[in-house]
């Protein structure tokens, strides 16, 4: 993230969001809005508060001292933005799987990563 708290490139790719970042700017600006899905605004605060609850619930379940590795099918939304961000806070990969593809891609991808975890929408 930049100093103005936007995505910036890593390579090819962006670094998600983390719970630091989200309270940093939940204590700096509370009420501005950090998320628009469709007809809902989430502020930074509650967005650092939906982070920690998530990344507190799966520290609570993710097995100790075998590495994580977490997949997700789901659908866009302040949910998955949620989910990916408690995932990075933890240090925990996370791959997103074709939400399109049948049972059987599915099944051969969810094989080929072995995920500790699953996410999903459905």
């Amino acid at each position: 993230m930049n100093q103005k708290g936007q995505l910036q490139p890593t390579g090819t790719e962006f670094e998600m969001i983390k719970l630091q970042d989200a309270l940093r700017h939940a204590a700096e600006r509370p009420d501005h809005v950090a998320l628009v899905d469709g007809g809902r605004r989430i502020t930074w605060s509650e967005l650092a508060d939906e982070i920690a609850k998530v990344a507190g619930g799966l520290a609570a379940v993710l097995p100790e001292g075998r590495p994580a590795r977490a997949a997700f099918l789901c659908c866009n939304g302040w949910e998955l933005v949620v989910t990916m961000a408690a995932f990075e806070t933890l240090g925990v990969p996370i791959t997103g799987l074709d939400f399109e593809a049948g049972p059987e891609a599915t099944a051969h991808a969810l094989e080929q990563l072995r995920p500790t975890v699953v996410v999903s929408s459905k």
